[in-house]
This record gives structure tokens, C-alpha cells and sequence, in this order.
């Protein structure tokens, strides 16, 4: 956060103010708002409202950064959707001039996360309010769960590029966003096309990445190259797969990134189309 703020202040040459409500270790469930009594101090999400309430700046919070999940590696995607929804739905009361919220993927590893994860990745296309999201991945300092000073860094200048865009109007080119899939095609019995759209260009398939493919039906992928705007896998052996799956592992991966350094979204089960 504190990265992101000098970022935004350095380009617009003005003060930002970054209040945290993290808590560590902590569940989506954990941050639900009270209602009747939102700023209830005995809860994360009063304590958050209470101070911005008492610094008389609840009217001007400008945007909401999101960055958990790793406790709700066992939660399924649509009961973390929901726990998530409530939230965002007393956010958008208690904080009524928001101009946009951003969620940030978390990584594999603490607590295994995993369905919960596409949500993170789904839900700009899912809640009109939610305006962006980012990925974590494509860094290295990873231990496993937590992370050195160089990947938060790197995270808050990620963000803060897509808030100078939103908020300031700031222009920048196609590659601040972490390449998202927007489709899966079968061009072959054994050769599958990911493609990327608008967030595909500049794609670098770093050595060794293609380990990190699945196909949904258990055959395996033997590579993978970039074309274009797309991933192109090669299956082992003819597939009828009707999903396909890119999930990192812990530690310094190799992974898919663009030509910013800006690692892909890790998904689970995307659809393929015949």
C-alpha cells in the first residue's frame, strides 16, 4: 500500500492517504459487516469504518484494494462469493462515493487456496463496482506462504499504474493488466488454443512454465508456445478435455508473464469449446 500511495503522489504530485485494514491470517468470513451497528469496534470491518469515520473521510474514499484469501483455501466458489458480495455490498454503502474496487489474486501456498482464487479473477465481470483486479504471480521471493519486501513492491506499483489509469486518467499501454484467458479452443485432437485477448499482448511463456497446465480429463501437456495474443498447448496424446487449468505452485516459478514482468492469473477448470 504504502508503495502504490508514493507512486500515485510521485505522478500527481500530491498526497495520498492509504488506510490499512488488514488483519493477518484472517478469513473473508472475518470481515463481514455488522448490520445495525457497521462500525462496531469489536469487529475488522467496524474498526476499518470507525477510523475512517472519525478522520472525516468516509465520504471521499476514492477506491478499495482487496488482497486475502489464503485462509479460505476450503471455501467453495460460490459460498466465497457470497461471504465476498456481502462485504462489497456494505462497502459500497458505508463508503458511498467509491470509484472502483480492486482485487488482488492471491498466491498458492498458506492455506492452499484455490476455488476462491477464481473468484478474485472473476469478479470484475461479476459486480459493476468492482473495476479491476491483478495478479500476484511472476515474482520471485516467494518462501512458500510469505514473501520479501520485492514482491510487495513490485504488487503496489502493479496496482497503482491501474488506479493512475481509472481514477486519474493517466495513459498507459495494454500491458498494466495480468494476462486474463478469455477463451479455450480445441484446434486439433491434441492442440489447444488459450487466447488472451486484449490482456495477450507482449506474452512470455518463461522455460518450464507448461508444467503448470492440466487438462481436465488427465492427459498430460508436453508443451506449450506463444503465438500472438495466445497459448497454444500440445497434449501427450488426443484429449476430449472440456476444461483447462494453469495453477502455479510455491515458491520462484517459473510462469507466464508479459513484457511489464506482470504474471498471468492462475485459473482452475477453464471452459474449452469443441
Amino acid at each position: 500500500g504504502l508503495r502504490m500511495a508514493n507512486q500515485l503522489s510521485t505522478e500527481e504530485s500530491m498526497p495520498i492517504l492509504v488506510i490499512n485494514g488488514a488483519v493477518g491470517g484472517t478469513s473473508v468470513y472475518s470481515h463481514q459487516r455488522t448490520e445495525g451497528n457497521p462500525s462496531d469496534v469489536a469487529t475488522i470491518y467496524g474498526r476499518l469504518l470507525w477510523r475512517v469515520q472519525q478522520a472525516g473521510v468516509a465520504d471521499s474514499v476514492r477506491a478499495i484494494v482487496w488482497h486475502q484469501g489464503e485462509s479460505d483455501g476450503s471455501t467453495a466458489y460460490n459460498d466465497y462469493l457470497e461471504a465476498w458480495t456481502a462485504m462489497y455490498d456494505g462497502w459500497r454503502t458505508d463508503y458511498p462515493n467509491v470509484e472502483g474496487v480492486y482485487v488482488m489474486q492471491v498466491r498458492a501456498g498458506c492455506g492452499n487456496p484455490t476455488w476462491n482464487r477464481n473468484v478474485h479473477r472473476d469478479l470484475p465481470d461479476l459486480l459493476e463496482g468492482v473495476r479491476g483486479h491483478m495478479s500476484t504471480t511472476g515474482v520471485d521471493g516467494h518462501d512458500g506462504c510469505h514473501f520479501t519486501n520485492a514482491p510487495y513492491a513490485e504488487w503496489g506499483e502493479r496496482i497503482a499504474r491501474v488506479l493512475h489509469r481509472d481514477l486519474y486518467g493517466a495513459s498507459y499501454g495494454d500491458n498494466i493488466e495480468a494476462p486474463d484467458p478469455v477463451s479455450a479452443t480445441w484446434l486439433s485432437s491434441t492442440e489447444l488454443e488459450i487466447e488472451f485477448g486484449a490482456t495477450g499482448n507482449g506474452l512470455v511463456l518463461q522455460s518450464g512454465a507448461e508444467a503448470y497446465f492440466s487438462l481436465s480429463d488427465g492427459v498430460a501437456v508436453s508443451s506449450a508456445r506463444v503465438e500472438g495474443s495466445t497459448v497454444v498447448l500440445t497434449a501427450a496424446s488426443a484429449s476430449s478435455a472440456t476444461a483447462v487449468s494453469f495453477v502455479d505452485g510455491t515458491g520462484d516459478i517459473p510462469w507466464l508473464v508479459n513484457d511489464l514482468g506482470i504474471g498471468s492469473f492462475a485459473w482452475y477448470q477453464l471452459p474449452v469449446s469443441p
